[in-house]
């Protein structure tokens, strides 16, 4: 019934459109809020339109053990009806006179028909000091705007953080034979125009302004001799709007989805005689309890309840063995972890055995190895997938699952494809063009994925679960929930429930949120801030736990998923 309920959302995404931004960044809370006290920015115009930039930005965490700043420059924006301004970003080069880790990673962001270059620098493994200064030297190719009788440079001035206020700004613009006048705007529509723009006796622009907040925008303009730059910007086709035969044909094939889905549900209920299982009432009165982790490891749950497995949850059984002393987790080498025997005879079930065995050999206390993108184990990955597999099948948390190929089925297939060729034959009759013929063809053409699609995760989900297995697939969501939940002033003085609660956050990939939140109650003192016992460095920082766990995830990946995980980066 879960395929069902996720077609459904799908269906209500593609009705109101692609239009919900999900920030990842942690929220922020009163007394923990980034300040960026004093943001400098110099504009050199060349001769060629590019602008050489630097940036100095003086940024003031609002938590201790952050690992750096992001800063966001436009990338892409609309031009006119039919064609966007693109502007590359190259040269990136970051210093900090404070001592601030300095390495950078960019990717691109697109959000609502624009684009942004995404700076993120710092390191994970280094967390920045309470003040941290950053310089920052980048080029944008094609920055100035050539209109009828004038050119300009434009520019809307980024500050670093999402969400946090700038006090002060001061920018400055040269160009070739110095810049003809300025002006600035706090919005993108130069509706609020700010006093402070001016031109120096030296032909620079100068901009500034008291306070930025968080959603406000900085523009500046700098108006240039004729001809003094090369004619610009960069212009690249529009992206073609919704057709209506497209979202039609998008409707269609939700709906043939939703159909078909809902048949398959219903012959597994018939033709396997499962009785209807009621999910327990969600009542508990003391959230504590939910805070305690279930009586299940990390990786049967992500079996049990989403039917998954991936390299995170062999770093989360890594992780759930260290905290329980079974090993001691710590970093070794630049982008590589250490694991050393502890306590072997803390095992709990058959296949952590079985991991230690391949990874150890003879297991003893002291043995150690080290683990990461050189050092890859996609064999014992996989092995302990099918061992925690047989263990959750030997639960009887399913009943026996049987083919799917019946006559409802088969019956919702041929109702999805008429479905669909219907609806796209009606849309080209009305609406004669070329953009939208193509739209229904590639709509057409995405129909089988979308039954393959459908086919697939049919037949390869778990079945619905038995009574046993619905209330232990209850227990874990409301663990994760009240995970999902917590902050840093609920975790109680002296308990371990973050350090238990390690394993589940890798297993979901929300390690990044259990690091701030730890690092948060070390500083509130709520949670000690003496080294844990299953760590091995010289210093412990909770974000340091991110770079360990994304060691043990490309180990387990193996030199593929390693080499794929090194080009999404270099993009982000």
């Amino acid at each position: 019934m879960r395929l069902l309920a996720r077609a459904c959302i799908a269906l209500g995404v593609l009705i109101g459109g692609l239009a919900i931004h999900v920030d990842t960044a942690a929220p922020a809370h009163a007394g923990w809020r980034d300040v960026v006290h004093s943001m400098e920015a110099d504009y050199v115009v060349r001769p060629n339109g590019d602008v050489d930039v630097t940036q100095r930005i003086e940024y003031e965490f609002g938590a201790r053990g952050r690992p750096g700043i992001e800063l966001d420059i436009p990338a892409r924006e609309p031009w006119d009806s039919s064609r966007d301004v693109v502007y590359a970003v190259s040269d990136v080069v970051v210093s900090s006179p404070t001592g601030a880790a300095t390495d950078v990673s960019q990717r691109t962001v697109q959000e609502h028909g624009t684009g942004r270059t995404r700076l993120r620098i710092g390191d994970p493994s280094r967390p920045a000091d309470r003040t941290e200064t950053y310089l920052i030297r980048y080029t944008i190719r094609s920055a100035t705007q050539s209109q009828p009788g004038f050119d300009e440079f434009v520019w809307d001035v980024s500050a670093a953080g999402p969400g946090a206020p700038v006090e002060k700004v001061e920018v400055s613009v040269s160009a070739p034979g110095g810049v003809q006048g300025a002006r600035c705007s706090l919005d993108e529509e130069d509706e609020a125009p700010c006093p402070g723009a001016t031109v120096s006796s030296d032909g620079r622009g100068h901009y500034q302004t008291s306070s930025l907040g968080p959603d406000d925008t900085f523009r500046v303009a700098a108006l240039l001799i004729p001809g003094a730059v090369e004619p610009g910007p960069e212009l690249v086709a529009r992206a073609e709007p919704v057709r209506r035969s497209l979202l039609i044909g998008g409707l269609a094939m939700v709906a043939s989805t939703l159909i078909t889905s809902a048949l398959v549900w219903r012959e597994l209920r018939r033709s396997q005689g499962i009785a209807r299982v009621a999910r327990p009432r969600r009542h508990v009165p003391d959230d504590r309890v939910l805070l305690e982790p279930p009586d299940i490891s990390p990786a049967e749950a992500s079996l049990l309840v989403d039917g998954v497995w991936g390299a995170r949850h062999t770093a989360a059984t890594l992780m759930d063995l260290a905290v329980r002393g079974v090993v001691d987790i710590g970093p070794a080498v630049a982008g590589e972890a250490t694991i050393a025997v502890r306590d072997p005879g803390r095992v709990r079930r058959g296949y952590e055995s079985a991991l230690l065995a391949r990874l150890f050999g003879h297991p003893k206390s002291g043995a150690t190895i080290t683990l990461g993108p050189r050092r890859p184990i996609p064999d014992v990955h996989a092995a302990l997938r099918r061992a925690v597999c047989c263990t959750v099948t030997e639960a009887k948390w399913f009943p026996r699952r049987r083919a799917l190929l019946t006559a409802p089925t088969l019956f919702g297939l041929l109702l999805a494809v008429g479905t669909v060729l219907a609806l796209s034959g009606f849309a080209l009759s009305g609406v004669a063009s070329v953009q939208v013929g193509w739209a229904v063809v590639g709509v057409l053409a995405l129909l089988p994925v979308a039954i393959g699609v459908v086919w697939m995760v049919s037949w390869r989900r778990w079945a619905l679960p038995t009574e046993q297995g619905a209330k232990v697939s209850e227990r874990v969501r409301l663990h994760r929930e009240a995970l999902a939940a917590l902050e840093a002033d609920q975790v109680e003085p002296g308990t371990s429930m973050l350090t238990e609660s390690l394993p589940w956050s890798v297993s979901v990939d929300d390690t990044e949120r259990w690091a701030s939140i730890m690092q948060e109650a070390i500083t509130l003192g709520r949670v000690s801030d003496e080294m844990p016992p299953w760590w091995r460095g010289a210093t412990f920082s909770p974000f340091a736990v991110i770079g360990v766990v994304r060691a043990l995830e490309l180990a387990a990946t193996g030199p593929q998923g390693a080499v794929l995980q090194g080009q999404a980066q270099g993009r982000t």
